[in-house]
């Protein structure tokens, strides 16, 4: 059962980084439908990020697997919860952040500087 919990969670992680590759394509050398490739590649980033999160959440609260998992088992808290996502949600957002908000690494440049300027 362990071996079949890591090869979903390995096959969601390439299912995710294949996307990410091409996302980075696009931004090496631009393709005719870049707006297109850019919202299928969010939209099955996003999509992926889902299924591992489903997956590591049924998996926590399985009777038979939970104990694998957790110490208590099958109780699933909300603290326990957040604890097994948080890493996946800051991976989806140093992905997906530059995405949605491209001139976010000026931003905090500039941020940055206008801090260093005040001292």
């Amino acid at each position: 059962m362990r071996y079949a919990s890591v090869a979903i969670r390995s096959a969601a992680w390439c299912g995710i980084l294949a996307p990410t590759a091409v996302l980075i394509g696009l931004e090496v050398y631009p393709p005719y439908d870049q707006r297109i490739q850019t919202t299928i590649s969010v939209a099955m980033i996003i999509t992926g990020f889902l299924i591992i999160m489903y997956q590591a959440l049924r998996f926590e609260r399985d009777p038979l697997l939970g104990r694998m998992f957790t110490l208590s088992g099958d109780k699933l808290s909300l603290g326990s919860a957040f604890s097994t996502l948080w890493p996946k949600l800051i991976a989806a957002a140093v992905i997906l952040i530059p995405v949605f908000f491209p001139d976010i690494q000026t931003w905090i440049f500039n941020m940055i500087r206008s801090i260093n300027s005040l001292q």
